[in-house]
């Protein structure tokens, strides 16, 4: 390594931690303090304006030090801003089991705000022909929509906006239902667990029929109420579809639509669940 590049390093690791690691030698101070205040100044907006929830939770003190941690032990894998909450959160993730005074909330939140951040930057999906839009979602292998994310979480942080955020979680954790409308407007519904537990059937399912996620999910109920729970199932099957949350049906089981994602052929929002 020469002169420059040893200056160079030392300077980064300066901006990142001006505690532990010293200003290179010649450096003004003046000068360098102005790099401290951008660096540090830049990311606090950039990360404030895409967490502005957890901001606004955490309130402005407590939000700079976890901006100062992040900027302290994360070295981020990509070079776009837009990014950034993602990388947070990662690092925050990884980093939770070791940072025993955040508010126990806080993963959640983060969780919740980069997810609704990520439907809304999502580029429109093109229409598939291996779906039928006009499909029975109840007789028919129901499609969800790739525009929509199932959370399961300890603490409500959906109603954030309503006040301060407890540490002791509900006994119920939230089943929350983000999706992008037609409009582009990132919503969140909260769902109970039926419905939620019925979705995520829907969601890693490129096979069976509505009615089979159905049938197979009330084995677990009791007997006499097997029958109506059948068919609140089936209207929430069809008021997912007129709410855009299913697409229609698979033209075909041996055909997967694109709306499940990866090698498993699972929906993205499957991998959310149990977050």
């Amino acid at each position: 390594m020469n002169g420059f590049q040893d200056w160079q390093r030392r300077l980064t690791a300066h901006l990142r931690d001006p505690e532990a690691h010293p200003a290179p030698e010649g450096a003004e101070d003046r000068r360098i303090g102005i790099y401290r205040r951008l660096v540090f100044g830049n990311l606090s907006r950039l990360l404030g304006a895409a967490l502005p929830l957890t901001r606004e939770q955490l309130g402005k003190k407590r939000f700079g030090l976890l901006v100062r941690d992040f900027l302290r032990g994360h070295r981020a894998a990509t070079p776009y801003f837009p990014r950034l909450a993602g990388e947070f959160r990662k690092w925050h993730e990884k980093a939770q089991p070791s940072r025993p005074n955040d508010p126990p909330w806080l993963g959640d939140l983060i969780l919740y705000e980069t997810e609704k951040r990520a439907l809304q930057r999502m580029p429109e999906p093109p229409a598939e022909p291996a779906i039928d839009p006009q499909g029975d979602v109840v007789a028919g292998i129901p499609a969800p929509s790739p525009l929509l994310r199932l959370l399961t979480l300890r603490h409500p942080v959906h109603k954030s906006k309503d006040g301060a955020l407890a540490d002791a979680p509900p006994e119920t954790p939230a089943f929350l239902l983000l999706r992008r409308d037609r409009a582009g407007r990132v919503l969140t519904q909260e769902l109970g667990v039926l419905t939620a537990g019925l979705l995520a059937l829907a969601l890693d399912n490129t096979r069976q029929t509505g009615a089979a996620l159905l049938k197979a999910m009330l084995r677990q109920a009791p007997p006499d109420s097997r029958d109506a729970l059948s068919k609140q199932g089936r209207e929430q099957l069809r008021r997912f579809h007129r709410s855009g949350v299913l697409l229609g049906t698979r033209r075909s089981a041996d055909a997967p639509s694109a709306t499940s994602a990866g090698s498993a052929s699972k929906h993205p929002a499957s991998a959310r669940l149990g977050a």
